[in-house]
């Protein structure tokens, strides 16, 4: 018997929620807001499921919360449903992968989780947002012009330390070079830093309530553009999601044309990671290296795509065009080298002190905390878990 089945049968005795039938990777339960919790905790402690994610959607005469779970193991996720029009007790305190989803919904859709300490000033700045806009309500209208200082409250840091000689230390948010706008916050005695908060979204405009009514080339267009960096992995997961509600079939030829654009985008993003974790440590030279690393992958991109970032491609239904004949063999010429002073580049990292020095040891999450938070990609991989999520959730 599957996990999802085992799962089922204990759950349909329980008159408090209702439970459908288990597809072959997925079960939804539908319960009160005041079991979310219960259940939750369930899936966790009693069954080895982790917080996937929580989604928010405005019914127009209900807002419906979907709290999911995903079980690293087995590769199956169960999905719990609520009405948010009662209360909402939080989950963040005992889940605190839940936390910043908790904080976003209550910002973005006006809802309030009881007994969250950290609500309010998040994705919009209270000293920009007026409290109770909730931009992602259905009644709020796109052309609403509402981020002004006019009717916003003053911000202040908040300090939590009292011990004698605590200070609070502002980084940011205004940055060199093109890194994102965010405000850092430092507590401590001294030199000494005991807590960091950070205050982030500094240029949040709600483009998805843009998207709302837009025809989905048109959104594709907006996903693409949310972080060019990302502009394949954007576009690919809004397209695979209209696709499986429309019942799309994609030919097996753009799936892998797919694939190979989504791999080719994701090594140019790790690189230019790789190029600024060298700069935030003082290595000018191996930022440059670095940086010249990403620049070839950038233009290989251009070369197989038409574009260095590859906009355009990914649309529903597949790809926007076929890609040149010669595409497989120029990746096939082209990567091996690339591939090779990639991992050149890494042992020159590895081999500095000067690098070493500033990294080991350094923001160290244990195991313990990997797993409370759900950590995935290179952060869960550094701690200790070998999730890669290309494998137990494929995209292709």
């Amino acid at each position: 018997m599957s996990r999802l089945t085992t799962l089922a049968a204990a759950l349909f005795d329980d008159r408090r929620l209702k439970s459908s039938l288990p597809e072959l990777d997925h079960l939804h339960l539908d319960t009160a807001p005041g079991r979310v919790r219960t259940l939750a905790e369930l899936l966790l402690h009693d069954h080895g499921f982790e917080f996937a994610k929580l989604l928010v959607e405005d019914l127009g005469s209900n807002v419906a919360l979907r709290f999911f779970f995903f079980h690293p193991e087995d590769h199956v996720l169960v999905s719990i449903e609520t009405d948010a029009s009662e209360n909402l007790p939080t989950i963040s305190d005992s889940i605190h992968a839940a936390d910043w989803y908790e904080r976003e919904a209550e910002d973005l859709f006006g809802l309030h989780f009881s007994g969250h300490p950290f609500l309010g000033d998040f994705v919009l700045h209270d000293d920009v947002w007026p409290e109770d806009i909730a931009p992602m309500r259905q009644r709020y209208a796109a052309t609403t012009q509402s981020a002004s200082a006019a009717g916003a409250s003053t911000w202040q840091p908040r300090q939590q330390l009292t011990e004698s000689g605590s200070v609070v230390f502002p980084v940011g948010p205004v940055w060199g070079d093109f890194s994102e706008a965010g405000l850092y916050i430092l507590e401590g005695p001294g030199e000494q830093i005991l807590l960091a908060h950070t205050r982030l979204f500094f240029k949040y405009r709600a483009v998805e309530k843009i998207a709302e009514g837009l025809p989905v080339s048109a959104v594709v267009l907006l996903a693409e553009r949310f972080s060019g960096n990302a502009a394949v992995a954007h576009a690919l997961a809004l397209c695979q999601a209209a696709e499986r509600i429309s019942h799309t079939v994609v030919p097996e030829r753009a799936q892998r044309l797919r694939m190979v654009l989504a791999e080719l985008e994701r090594m140019r993003y790790h690189m230019a990671v790789l190029a600024e974790l060298a700069g935030s440590t003082g290595l000018a030279v191996g930022k440059a290296i670095g940086q010249e690393l990403e620049e070839a992958l950038l233009r290989l991109a251009a070369r197989v795509g038409g574009h260095r970032y590859l906009f355009g491609l990914i649309v529903p239904g597949g790809l926007a065009r076929d890609l040149d004949a010669e595409a497989p063999a120029l990746l096939a010429t082209e990567l091996p080298p690339l591939l090779a002073r990639i991992r050149h580049y890494r042992r020159l990292l590895e081999a500095s002190s000067s690098f070493l020095d500033r990294i080991e040891e350094m923001g160290v999450l244990n195991a313990a905390d990997t797993a409370r938070y759900a950590t995935v990609g290179p952060v869960g991989r550094a701690s200790g878990r070998s999730q890669d999520l290309r494998c137990v959730l494929p995209y292709a």
